[in-house]
């Protein structure tokens, strides 16, 4: 691209001015931290027990606030000034995301989400008029260029880094998940082993001029149920038949 002068104007040429990269690396990192939050928020939403359909709109919610918003910013910038107004933008992002992420109810959720959009609203319009006061006729679209492919780039960055977090924090719950049922099986496999070695170890008492089958079954109370395992378990064929009795068969 060229400018009234006929000279060239490429990005290091727009990057020149710190005014412009200030610009820029605000949106830059302003949309990686939307480009973050994005993926996890459906997964935010079904955390309070709510449908798919709620999902979608806490998820839609930041960008309708925004477009609601964009028709005030207007009036907000000629009020405030560019840079109040960005501040004051920004403030709004930040408390309204952080108020999201502690939300006791999903309505509330909804509500901060939509108020942090409504806080890029008047960030992004701020930044645009500055850009349009700023930067001279022959390098406004190469400036706008390089500004939206920020804002893009950012989102696209943030997603990916989303991504990482994810896999990052599920991983090590798995993992813990899975240890717990490994412990928890050996100590069902350590129980039955136990209560069968005690049903074995068991005689029933024989006495003179009573019926052996009558006898109260030692087994009962709190070895019962260790009883009622061993008797079930396929090695307990080879118990003898007094065993068996014991056990209540």
């Amino acid at each position: 691209m060229r400018g009234t002068d006929g000279q060239a104007i490429g990005i290091r040429e727009v990057l020149a001015d710190r005014a412009v990269v200030t610009v820029v690396l605000l949106a830059f990192v302003m949309m990686v931290g939307t480009g973050l939050v994005l993926p996890i928020l459906p997964l935010y939403a079904r955390s309070f027990g709510v449908g798919y359909e709620d999902a979608g709109l806490l998820v839609s919610a930041y960008a309708l606030a925004r477009l609601v918003a964009d028709l005030a910013s207007g009036a907000i910038l000629e009020r405030l000034g560019e840079r109040l107004a960005a501040a004051l933008g920004l403030s709004v992002v930040a408390l309204g995301t952080c108020l999201t992420g502690l939300a006791p109810s999903f309505a509330l959720a909804v509500v901060f989400w939509a108020g942090a959009g409504m806080g890029s609203a008047i960030v992004f319009a701020a930044m645009f008029s500055h850009l349009l006061k700023l930067v001279p006729q022959a390098r406004m679209a190469r400036t706008l260029s390089v500004f939206y492919g920020a804002f893009n780039g950012g989102v696209i960055a943030g997603g990916f880094l989303a991504g990482i977090v994810r896999t990052r924090s599920v991983s090590p719950l798995r993992s813990s998940s899975r240890r717990a049922s490994r412990s928890s099986r050996r100590s069902s496999t350590s129980a039955t082993s136990r209560g069968g070695r005690r049903c074995r170890s068991i005689r029933p008492t024989s006495h003179p001029g009573r019926r052996s089958s009558s006898a109260r079954s030692p087994c009962a109370g709190a070895a019962g149920r260790a009883c009622s395992r061993c008797c079930a378990l396929p090695g307990s064929a080879r118990s003898s038949s007094r065993t068996s009795r014991t056990c209540g068969s």
